[in-house]
């Protein structure tokens, strides 16, 4: 079985914008982003319970679906950088869709990203997006790399 690969320690935080706030002037244009609306798990007790930003989730590479990315920008500096991402038209619909569902889900329900074969976050969202853009925290990983990754995407 092809295994994602995931990121570990505070990789992984997400910060959702609201609705109206995009990036200035963004690196580049295009690329993707994979979304799944998932649920914690015991580490352990599935194989596909892997660890992500932390916390133990289901990662099934089949539930993805990907949402089209508009533009990717790294802001910030030193350890302080963020990947500011915002969807295109069609990617920002199923974005709003996956926190709804996810929102929907309950306390276990988890909003999965993946870059690439990198599952950049898991988090839990307590209400539906109605925005476009993201901010995601690298954390350990390299601002600029995961921003190529989606760009690639």
């Amino acid at each position: 079985m092809n295994r994602p690969h995931v990121t570990a320690g505070a990789a992984g935080v997400l910060l959702l914008a609201l609705a109206g706030c995009t990036p200035p002037a963004p690196e580049a244009t295009g690329g993707g982003l994979d979304l799944a609306v998932s649920s914690v798990c015991e580490a352990g007790a599935d194989p596909q319970c892997t660890a992500v930003g932390g916390q133990d989730v289901l990662v099934d590479p089949a539930a993805f679906t990907r949402a089209g990315v508009a533009s990717v920008e790294v802001s910030g500096t030193g350890d302080a950088r963020t990947v500011d991402v915002r969807f295109d038209e069609d990617g920002a619909a199923l974005f709003q869709d996956a926190t709804a569902e996810a929102a929907g889900a309950g306390p276990d329900a988890r909003l999965l990203l993946r870059a690439g074969d990198v599952v950049v976050s898991a988090v839990a969202v307590m209400q539906a997006i109605e925005g476009d853009s993201v901010q995601i925290l690298p954390g350990d990983e390299d601002a600029r790399a995961l921003a190529d990754r989606i760009r690639a995407g």
